[in-house]
């Protein structure tokens, strides 16, 4: 049997998400508390089942390696906000005003996902 990204096989990987939308849909999200309330519960899952596949050992490694951990902070507080800033000027002169300031914000604001 065909395997699937979660495990299962691959026709139920694909149906899950459709059902959950269809659900979501039909009983859920009827205001913007609801909403929030979905959003944090979905993405506490997420960080949920990604840390769960996780061994103790490997996390202990990972934090450990003080090379990688200091060059992804390098790159995400530093690189990364440094090189939207000398770009922006580039994107102000070829892009409308709203979607330069867009780009600016989503490049200087720290992100691990």
């Amino acid at each position: 049997m065909a395997r699937g990204v979660i495990g299962g096989n691959k026709i139920v990987d694909f149906v899950r998400p459709i059902a959950l939308n269809l659900t979501n849909a039909l009983f859920g999200c009827r205001d913007s508390s609801s909403l929030r309330q979905h959003t944090l519960l979905g993405v506490s899952l997420l960080f949920f089942l990604y840390g769960a596949k996780l061994s103790t050992a490997t996390i202990a490694q990972g934090l450990t390696n003080w090379s990688l951990q200091s060059l992804c902070l390098l790159c995400t507080f530093l690189l990364l906000p440094a090189l939207t800033f000398a770009i922006s000027p580039l994107t102000a002169s070829l892009l409308p005003a709203a979607v330069s300031v867009g780009f600016l914000y989503i490049g200087c604001l720290p992100s691990e996902l």
